[in-house]
């Protein structure tokens, strides 16, 4: 059977940048969110998403791997481990893991980490610096939602925090076993977004703490833990990065910034405009290239779905990977930076 997924090479005209084309025959194509892993070590490949699968290219072969078939159905809330050899995934009330190099006989054999009983649905996964946890996010009866951390060791769930159906983006500090960082959006009065809380359940505190009238969103750690990149949307005042001991908080550009995924260190930062803009920013200076021009009318947005751009920087930062919604149908352009 021929797959479905087509790679060919192509050019950006208007920037004179070429790239790869991801495309799928009868949906759409995007990558696991900026803050959860892609990427297999080394960068030799990637895991991405179409509608209802789940796939991994290995980028010397042009080989795509049907993950979701290995698995035996649905999965998701995919993150690749910080070694970047496993994968780790939600199938249905499962959390599992799946080796994902050549090294390890791709796809592998599928481990089941831990389940949860019927009240509870795992929607979020992050895994700690050494891979020995995992915080989740779970809901419960669909009516609020958990942090929880799983001791992969001894197999112990333990709850963290518990709160309002509006929790999510749930990501650990990459350099740390201990810390995890989620959105907290339950209060329209003050918007206070980014917290923070031990895997023990102690020191629960915002990160970040908001002026009166901000909209922050959309943050995300560098890969080194030292830094946390986000925008801040109301009022427009653009890209901003802190440390992640919350010192040394700037705006990085301003503009009509979306979402924004930085480099290992943070010193580049990869991000999108409401208008499907992608930009490659320097941390330290505001100077910027763009590598996709808009695409959107101007004053217009990018409509809700999987046509968001949500650039993602690849482990070593020679890849960037977006999504392009120009065509009306998401499909992925990997770009080799070594060659911008």
């Amino acid at each position: 059977m021929a797959s479905p997924i087509t790679i060919s090479q192509a050019r950006e005209n208007a920037t004179g940048v070429d790239y790869l084309r991801i495309a799928h025959a009868g949906g759409n194509v995007w990558h696991p969110y900026f803050h959860r892993e892609s990427w297999s070590a080394d960068d030799k490949g990637f895991v991405f998403h179409t509608d209802g699968e789940v796939w991994y290219l290995d980028l010397a072969s042009r080989e795509v791997s049907p993950l979701s078939q290995r698995a035996g159905g649905p999965i998701g809330a995919l993150h690749v481990s910080r070694d970047g050899h496993i994968l780790f995934f939600v199938r249905g009330r499962q959390v599992c893991s799946m080796p994902l190099t050549p090294e390890t006989g791709l796809p592998g054999e599928i481990e089941v980490l831990h389940e949860t009983d019927p009240t509870l649905a795992p929607i979020e996964i992050s895994p700690n610096a050494d891979d020995s946890g995992l915080a989740i996010m779970v809901e419960v009866r669909n009516l609020f939602r958990r942090v929880c951390y799983l001791d992969l060791a001894r197999r112990e769930r333990r709850t963290c925090f518990e709160g309002h159906r509006r929790l999510g983006h749930l990501q650990m500090n990459p350099a740390r076993q201990d810390l995890i960082m989620f959105a907290d959006q339950h209060d329209p009065e003050n918007f206070q977004r980014m917290y923070t809380v031990l895997t023990s359940g102690r020191e629960h505190f915002p990160f970040y703490r908001q002026r009166p009238g901000e909209w922050v969103t959309h943050e995300c750690f560098s890969r080194d833990g030292n830094w946390v990149t986000f925008t801040v949307a109301q009022p427009v005042k653009g890209l901003h990065a802190v440390r992640s001991d919350g010192s040394e908080a700037r705006q990085v550009a301003a503009g009509i910034y979306w979402h924004a995924c930085p480099s290992a260190d943070a010193s580049v930062i990869a991000a999108d405009l409401y208008d499907g803009e992608v930009r490659l920013v320097q941390r330290d200076t505001g100077e910027f290239k763009t590598v996709t021009p808009r695409w959107m009318p101007k004053g217009k947005m990018i409509p809700q779905g999987p046509l968001h751009a949500h650039p993602c920087l690849s482990r070593t930062g020679r890849w960037l990977l977006h999504v392009d919604g120009s065509g009306g149908k998401g499909v992925l352009r990997l770009i080799d930076l070594a060659k911008v």
